[in-house]
Order: C-alpha cells, then sequence, then structure tokens
C-alpha cells in the first residue's frame, strides 16, 4: 500500500491535476478499463453479455472496471430493479467522444503489433 505522504503519490496527484492527458489517462488507464469501453461502443450490455464478449477477464475485474468507469463518467449503469436482476451499461456522450481517440489508438497498436511479428 502506498503512503498518501509519499512523493511519488504526490506526482502523480500533481501531474494529474495539471495535465490534461495524464487526467484523461487516469479516467481509462489500466489493463481492462479501455477495453471495456472498445467492446461497448456501439452497444448496450448485459453484465454475462459483458463477460462473454471479454473471456478473459475475471469476473472481479469486470465488476472494479464498470464501477470505475461509471464513476469517471463513462458508462451509463441502467438498473432495471425487477427480478430477476437486470442491469445494462452503455457509453455515455462523454465516453462516445473518446471512441474515435480509440480507433486512432487502436490503428496505431495494430501498426506496431504487425511490425513487431515481423
Amino acid at each position: 500500500m502506498k503512503k498518501p505522504s509519499s512523493t511519488n503519490n504526490h506526482n502523480k496527484t500533481e501531474l494529474t491535476e495539471e495535465c490534461p492527458l495524464m487526467f484523461a489517462l487516469s479516467k481509462i488507464g489500466n489493463r481492462w478499463k479501455p477495453y471495456i469501453l472498445w467492446k461497448l461502443k456501439g452497444n448496450t450490455f448485459r453484465f454475462k453479455e459483458m463477460q462473454r464478449q471479454i473471456p478473459s477477464i475475471s469476473e472481479r475485474m469486470l465488476i472494479l472496471g464498470l464501477k470505475e468507469l461509471e464513476e469517471a463518467g463513462l458508462i451509463i449503469r441502467k438498473d432495471y430493479q425487477q427480478l430477476p436482476p437486470k442491469v445494462e451499461y452503455s457509453l455515455t456522450p462523454t465516453a462516445k467522444a473518446l471512441i474515435p481517440v480509440l480507433k486512432k489508438l487502436y490503428s496505431w497498436g495494430n501498426l506496431l503489433l504487425k511490425k513487431s511479428k515481423k
């Protein structure tokens, strides 16, 4: 566990508060969040459908990623308050504006991946 008063923690906080790029990356930057957003582009999924879309993600990490993306204002969690429970996830307008950026990043990553396999 990192100490809140550490220099590293201070630098990280300052970077994300001062730099728009670092702030944006802090909202989507872990292993699964960009992939969750990518899978949700143009789609609405229930939790189990989302698990099928990303079979290699653990249930815990999917729950955590969805929760953090919701807190960041990037996904909408719609709870239908019924039995059996029905919850759907979709992108917010803010996240939809991010999709063209993710598409460019996908293309760039695809190019690098192809070069690395030569």
